[in-house]
C-alpha cells in the first residue's frame, strides 16, 4: 500500500448535486468536501463488503 494518498478525479452526475450540498450542510458543515466525499466512498465500501459476507452466509456458509 502507498505511503501517500491517491488523487482520483470523478464526475457526478448533475442530479446528485443537489443530494451532495445537503449533506454537505447537515453533515459536513465543518468538513471538507474531500472529507464528505471520503466518508462516502467508505461507506460504501463498507456495505458492498457486508453484502459480500451476507452473501457466502447465505450460500451455505463458504469463506
Amino acid at each position: 500500500m502507498s505511503k501517500y494518498p491517491k488523487r482520483t478525479m470523478v464526475t457526478l452526475l448533475p442530479e446528485w448535486e443537489p443530494l451532495l450540498d445537503q449533506l454537505k450542510k447537515e453533515q459536513f458543515y465543518n468538513d471538507t468536501r474531500a472529507e464528505m466525499f471520503r466518508y462516502i466512498i467508505s461507506r460504501g465500501l463498507d456495505s458492498l463488503e457486508a453484502e459480500k459476507k451476507n452473501k457466502r452466509t447465505l450460500c451455505g456458509g463458504i469463506s
